[in-house]
C-alpha cells in the first residue's frame, strides 16, 4: 500500500489484484451446471457492470470462449467451441468473490470471435440498462477493453485519466 500525505489531506492508494483465470476455473468447477462437459477456455473478456462505493463491491461479467463436450459421456469425441458468461461480485474489503450467475453454453457455429464478442458486449450494455444504474460522480459504469488484442497486439495499459483509473496489462 502506498500512502501520499500532505499537510491538509491524505490519500490512500491501494492496488488490488484478481486472478481472472483462476477465478474462471473455480466458478466453473463449483457453480456451472456444465462443469462435467468443460475442457478449457481459450479467451475471455471482462466487463465491470457495477461499482458500489457504499459496500465496496464490484459486479463483474466475464465472457468466455471455451471448449466443451456436447455430452459429458462422450469424452472420446472432439470438444466443440461454446461461449458463455459468468457473473461475479468481488468484495474489495475482503477480496472474496461470490458467484452471482453462470450462463448456459451456446455453441459457436460459423461465427467469428469478433461477432461473438460484439454480441457479448451488447448483452452487457443491455444488462446495465435494465438495472438503470444512474451516472453520477459517485456511481458510474466505466468500460475499458483491450480491443487491440483482437487485432493481434495488446496494449500496455488501459487508461481513463478522467476517473484516475489505470490498468497495467
Amino acid at each position: 500500500m502506498l500512502k501520499c500525505v500532505s499537510v491538509l489531506q491524505s490519500v490512500c492508494v491501494e492496488q488490488l489484484t484478481l486472478d481472472f483465470e483462476y477465478l474462471i476455473n473455480e466458478v466453473i468447477r463449483s457453480d456451472a451446471r456444465w462443469a462435467a462437459q468443460f475442457c478449457s477456455f481459450n479467451d475471455y473478456d471482462v466487463v465491470i457492470l457495477e461499482v458500489c462505493p457504499e459496500t465496496n463491491t464490484v459486479v463483474i461479467n466475464i465472457g468466455l470462449l471455451l471448449l466443451a463436450f456436447s455430452n459429458p459421456e462422450e469424452e472420446h469425441c472432439r470438444p466443440n467451441t461454446y461461449h458463455s458468461s459468468l457473473q461475479v461480485s468481488w468484495d474489495l474489503n475482503t477480496g472474496v468473490c461470490h458467484t452471482v450467475g453462470v450462463g448456459d453454453l451456446t455453441e459457436v457455429k460459423g461465427q467469428t470471435s469478433g461477432s461473438v464478442w460484439s454480441s457479448y458486449r451488447k448483452s452487457c450494455v443491455n444488462t446495465v440498462m435494465k438495472w438503470l444504474v444512474p451516472e453520477s460522480s459517485s456511481r458510474y459504469i466505466n468500460r475499458m477493453t483491450n480491443e487491440a488484442l483482437h487485432k493481434g497486439s495488446s496494449l500496455q495499459v488501459l487508461a481513463d485519466s478522467d476517473r484516475s483509473t489505470w490498468i497495467i496489462l
